[in-house]
């Protein structure tokens, strides 16, 4: 974050390179996906809820799917559950789940008709106030191995790296703000 120069892409691209390496080091060698979302005030369609999550990073396999799409409260997953509770929600067998929403149609069609299975988390990021702000998630979809669910000490590494990024992004922000505050003065 401070030698970002005001940028969010290299900060990204610290956590999930934190993520692959823990997964192949301490996650015996689990092929991960991960995402970014943050919360916004929805101004797209104010029927469906008054905030949206907009995914703002993900790992290069999920980009051509979720990248800048923007999650309603309405549709179906836990994102929001997540968000609201404030604590990280896991579901350790996707396809037992069914409330889990797929960017990638393909990916949802393997999913219910048994042809693949994984562990999804996902892991609020806060602020100094610990207001949610978005989220940090997790998913072993892509492992071609039938069990790869995520266990405790992942569990905790996830949330290490939502915090490490919470600070980051806050610092970045102030910057950001610091600089636009110089410039037009």
């Amino acid at each position: 974050a401070e030698t970002s120069g005001g940028s969010m892409e290299p900060i990204y691209r610290a956590v999930f390179q934190a993520l692959y390496k823990d997964a192949e080091a301490h996650g015996g060698g689990k092929v991960i996906s991960g995402n970014i979302s943050l919360l916004e005030r929805n101004r797209i369609q104010t029927q469906r809820g008054d905030t949206i999550l907009r995914y703002v990073a993900t790992t290069p396999e999920d980009a051509p799917w979720m990248l800048s799409k923007v999650l309603f409260k309405d549709m179906k997953g836990i994102s929001f559950a997540a968000v609201e509770s404030g604590k990280p929600i896991h579901v350790p067998r996707v396809n037992n789940h069914g409330n889990i929403h797929f960017w990638n149609t393909d990916r949802d069609q393997e999913i219910y008709s048994g042809e693949r299975d994984g562990s999804f988390i996902v892991v609020p990021l806060k602020d100094r106030r610990k207001r949610v702000f978005g989220l940090l998630g997790i998913d072993t979809l892509n492992d071609p191995r039938t069990r790869a669910i995520f266990i405790t000490h992942e569990i905790q590494f996830f949330q290490g790296i939502a915090k490490a990024f919470s600070i980051a992004y806050h610092h970045v922000d102030i910057r950001q703000k610091t600089m636009r505050i110089s410039e037009s003065a």
